[in-house]
């Protein structure tokens, strides 16, 4: 793991510990669960999913727990999250997550491990946002620490933008990537669309590969959300491609709000 991702989570940890002590008035606790279906060219079918309590502590900061397995393309493997976010000042938000887990391929058994932290900063509130982060991945032979510089404007309330640019700057995984995606807020549904083109590893798309190795990649995905009470149903679609080979997913989630 690279210092950045250290301090980043120290910082978090220290920012953390005052807000769980507060009793201010805060959001309900959220339920995420969700399933999804992948079918890759030339590869077995698969699927998976989890379920994620997101927990707000007081009205700057929350942590979330959960659990997900999935198996696909003669491999299966789950992991453990835990996270947490804080928000410092009217501008800044630090946040950080950490997935442990392991599973097992064709030929051996396999570490699953991302290490993340991010700041997002307010450079106009509610219209144009920095966005800083950091990961660290090792799964299976494939090692990769990346850094992301994005920004997130919004043109009007209705609708959000976001484009990032991915770099590796370790492991032994040469990811080069951008990646972006549009929300746009209606009364009664939100519309998502999203992409991502350049290089990067087969594991960055849930497909477990033996060699580390980046490829080029192209992903685009749409979806759309619609609030139903206090649940809320978000259906999204999403196609790939690496090299020659083409990956299509649907993942379903359920919201729950108690």
């Amino acid at each position: 793991m690279s210092r950045g991702i250290r301090f980043l989570a120290g910082l978090l940890t220290c920012l953390l510990g005052p807000a769980l002590a507060q009793a201010e008035e805060r959001k309900p606790d959220v339920l995420h669960i969700s399933g999804q279906l992948t079918s890759v060219e030339s590869a077995d079918d698969g699927g998976g999913g989890g379920v994620e309590w997101l927990h707000p502590v007081s009205v700057t900061s929350s942590f979330n727990v959960g659990a997900y397995a999935f198996s696909f393309g003669g491999s299966r493997w789950a992991y453990g999250k835990a996270g947490g976010s804080f928000s410092y000042g009217d501008r800044t938000v630090v946040s950080g997550e950490i997935n442990l887990g392991d599973g097992e391929g064709p030929s051996r058994d396999f570490t699953y491990q991302i290490y993340r932290a991010e700041i997002t900063y307010a450079l106009i509130d509610k219209r144009f946002y920095l966005v800083a982060e950091e990961q660290y991945s090792h799964i299976s032979n494939s090692k990769d620490n990346i850094v992301k510089a994005g920004l997130i404007f919004y043109p009007v309330p209705s609708l959000a933008t976001r484009l990032n640019y991915h770099l590796s700057t370790g492991g032994n995984v040469d990811s080069r990537f951008v990646s972006g995606r549009v929300d746009f807020y209606a009364k009664r549904v939100t519309l998502l669309a999203g992409f991502l083109v350049g290089r990067t590893s087969p594991e960055q798309l849930k497909v477990i590969t033996e060699a580390p190795r980046s490829l080029s990649t192209e992903e685009v995905f749409a979806g759309f959300s619609i609030p139903l009470g206090r649940y809320e149903v978000t259906l999204v679609f999403d196609v790939a491609r690496q090299s020659s080979v083409r990956k299509y997913s649907a993942l379903l989630l359920w919201k729950i709000a108690f």
